[in-house]
């Protein structure tokens, strides 16, 4: 799964400097044909994506989240002084093949020679310098690994080696995240479900690529939109300082990699379909478009609003009190389901102009 090529508008005037480093993104899942984030996202999502890739065009004003993760995790690899070194060998590697390919195009020969030496040499340099996972912190490396005919890549942030045996292979480690995130996201019981399972589909990983047993897994999070303010309001309910470290659960081995071969099933089965046959049994769920807000009303057959303490999150609570509340009304009582905003589809997603999904209900949230 090779680099995105992405188009760009800047339809609110974002400063050209503001606007040039954010379109300045770097990722690429190397030769995969699925990463752990796109295997626990919606393959309705993936596969659009990949569909309408040269139709999606992005503003750069809506890319300043992403921009200031990239950020956090660039901050905190240079707060490790070896990995500071490797970042700028990387860096004149990546220049040079810049340089060369500026070679190749303009037919100008003369320094091809001397460029694909000085790329040759830093490469084996940095080799050399730095086998990898010979450091006790290890930082940013892509895992490839074969999930029955398919290739699965994913990346951990920081790797903390705490044994190695007398041959000086890792045996144990502790495994770390790092997450900018809004306020929302703390204690969030949906963000935490997504983060378990990537973060133990790592150590699956790595336990069976390397044979290296993580023993803990971290998230790193820093808030992004923190106030000092609304934390002596809200007290324990919200962060009580810029970053917070939580540990999450460790999940058995063989139920991860269960999980893992049923998602790539999942996914590669979904893009064999035919667009009609996709259409119809593709579909993102209710945790897949970013659900809020949805409701069960129990209210009087031809009324308009919801009884008192009538209004409940989950269908089978309402249920109970039509039941416990029937006998006290004349007129039959009724469960009225209230749709939710799919607050991704409506404000993140960037496929919904080609999703037929979203086509079907977007007329519900025209003028909310």
């Amino acid at each position: 799964m090779a680099k995105i090529e992405r188009n760009f508008t800047n339809k609110k005037n974002l400063p050209e400097i503001l606007a040039d480093a954010v379109m300045n993104d770097k990722y690429d899942s190397g030769k995969s044909d699925i990463s752990v984030t796109t295997l626990l996202d919606s393959p309705r999502v993936r596969i659009l994506s990949k569909k309408h890739q040269k139709d999606i065009v992005t503003d750069v004003s809506d890319l300043f989240a992403s921009a200031m993760g990239t950020a956090f995790h660039h901050f905190m690899e240079l707060s490790d002084e070896t990995s500071r070194h490797k970042i700028k060998i990387l860096q004149a590697i990546s220049v040079l093949k810049e340089k060369l390919g500026q070679i190749k195009d303009g037919n100008d020969w003369s320094q091809r020679d001397k460029v694909v030496n000085l790329i040759n040499n830093l490469d084996q340099f940095y080799n050399d310098e730095y086998p990898e996972f010979s450091e006790d912190v290890i930082l940013e490396v892509r895992l490839f690994i074969e999930v029955g005919k398919h290739i699965l890549s994913g990346q951990f942030d920081r790797l903390k080696v705490t044994m190695r045996n007398d041959e000086g292979n890792i045996t144990h480690a502790k495994l770390y995240d790092y997450k900018q995130v809004s306020t929302f996201a703390y204690k969030n019981p949906m963000d935490i479900e997504k983060w378990t399972k990537q973060q133990n589909i790592y150590r699956w990983m790595l336990f069976e690529l390397y044979g290296i047993r993580v023993e803990e897994l971290n998230i790193v999070m820093v808030f992004r939109d923190w106030s000092k303010s609304q934390a002596k309001i809200k007290g324990a309910a919200y962060p009580q300082t810029w970053g917070d470290q939580i540990k999450l659960d460790l999940i058995p081995y063989d139920e991860i990699r269960e999980f893992v071969h049923k998602r790539v099933k999942k996914h590669m089965d979904a893009e064999k379909l035919s667009m009609e046959d996709f259409d119809t049994q593709v579909k993102c769920s209710k945790k897949d478009v970013w659900l809020r807000d949805e409701s069960f009303a129990v209210k009087k057959k031809d009324g308009i609003r919801a009884l008192t303490g009538g209004i409940f999150e989950r269908p089978e609570d309402a249920e109970k009190f039509l039941q416990q509340n029937q006998s006290l009304h004349k007129e039959e009582l009724i469960i009225e389901h209230r749709p939710g905003r799919p607050v991704r589809c409506l404000e993140y997603c960037q496929v919904k102009e080609h999703c037929s999904q979203f086509k079907a209900v977007e007329g519900l949230y025209i003028n909310q």
